[in-house]
């Protein structure tokens, strides 16, 4: 393989690994508020994504000084185009669910109360996708799951101009950087932590930065590290995952300083993985793929739905009973974040990223 088909290259594999970790993330919300802890370890396919974002987004990377000035922007408009159609149309099912809830309970001062985590400046902080910083923290609770797309989003910033840096020191920089905030926010932010995850601040910010730098750092060394890519080494990294997602509770989020280079190794073997581009199981894993981001949006809105107006299982309730309930809410929650999904590709996303990109392509083509 040459270096220049490395990147260019599609994987279907990795498309159908985007939309697993997708149901994965969904399956610990589900499983999160209950006393059922046997997936509690998979909030790490988060870190997942990141390592995945950075290796398919380093071939659109700006890698060259002289065009920096057409190619950083082009990149943060072409994540602008490929992030804010669901970013925008699931605030605004956050939002209305949450005046829905309001007028349900026939609260009088239901239009003049508003909740902390609901107010303007945080609505902003979530369109921008701010949230995860410190001040703003309470805009997570808006879409709880886009404190991930938050800390992606000021990663690929942060990564863009470090790109440019020749031999990949800036990408090690910013890995660098990443342990750094991961280390302070584990350090100085263990109330939070302790509740809520690491999800907020310096910690999430780190979280983002490493893996999205090992992807990088992964996907430009690709053709040097096809001499290990290899199907025992696909066994090994496979258990060695499957080890990760169980050790969550023993080892208080410290796992997290090695859990995204585990993660990158998992990528670099599943990437051996080839599907006919016209064969049914590329079909699926573009399928996958394509309904992984609007699935990861929309699900945790359906659970909250679903908690408000279905049913809700005493917590004393017996095992079983919790296991016919958490799988019952879990096909309900699929098939309503997925029909979320379609409507919103069909009606919103498809359409506005086609304006987009038209827009990038008119913005930057080459003058004559």
């Amino acid at each position: 393989m040459t270096n220049q088909a490395s990147q260019s290259q599609r994987f279907h594999i990795l498309d159908a690994s985007r939309g697993i970790a997708a149901l994965g993330v969904l399956i610990f919300h589900v499983f999160y508020p209950s006393p059922m802890r046997q997936f509690m370890g998979l909030y790490v396919l988060v870190d997942f994504f990141f390592v995945l974002s950075g290796f398919v987004l380093y071939p659109s990377m700006p890698r060259h000084l002289s065009n920096f000035a057409k190619d950083g922007p082009r990149f943060v408009l072409s994540r602008v185009v490929r992030l804010w159609p669901i970013v925008i149309t699931s605030i605004t099912v956050s939002m209305g669910l949450y005046w829905w809830k309001q007028f349900s309970a026939s609260r009088s001062d239901s239009y003049f109360t508003i909740d902390p985590n609901r107010s303007p400046s945080l609505i902003a902080a979530a369109f921008f996708l701010l949230q995860i910083l410190i001040p703003l923290s309470g805009a997570i609770f808006i879409v709880v799951p886009f404190w991930s797309l938050s800390s992606e989003w000021l990663a690929n910033i942060i990564f863009a101009p470090l790109t440019l840096i020749k031999a990949q020191i800036g990408i090690i920089l910013g890995i660098g950087i990443g342990y750094f905030c991961l280390y302070y926010g584990l350090v100085n932010d263990a109330e939070w932590i302790s509740s809520l995850g690491p999800i907020r601040g310096w910690e999430a910010l780190g979280r983002g930065l490493i893996g999205f730098g090992i992807g990088l750092l992964i996907r430009a060394n690709l053709k040097r590290l096809l001499i290990i890519r290899n199907r025992v080494g696909l066994l090994i990294t496979v258990a060695l995952t499957i080890w990760a997602f169980t050790i969550w509770q023993s080892y208080t989020f410290t796992h997290l300083y090695y859990v995204s280079l585990l993660l990158g190794l998992l990528i670099l073997q599943l990437s051996q993985i080839e599907f006919s581009s016209a064969g049914k199981a590329a079909k699926i894993s573009t399928f996958l793929g394509n309904y992984s981001y609007g699935v990861y949006a929309f699900h945790i809105l359906a659970l909250e739905f679903y908690d408000y107006n279905v049913f809700r299982l005493n917590e004393f309730a017996e095992p079983s009973e919790w296991w016919r309930h958490l799988i019952n809410k879990t096909i309900v929650v699929i098939i309503a974040s997925t029909l979320a999904t379609f409507l919103t590709l069909k009606l919103i996303d498809q359409p506005l990223q086609r304006r987009g990109r038209a827009l990038i392509k008119r913005k930057f083509a080459p003058s004559n």
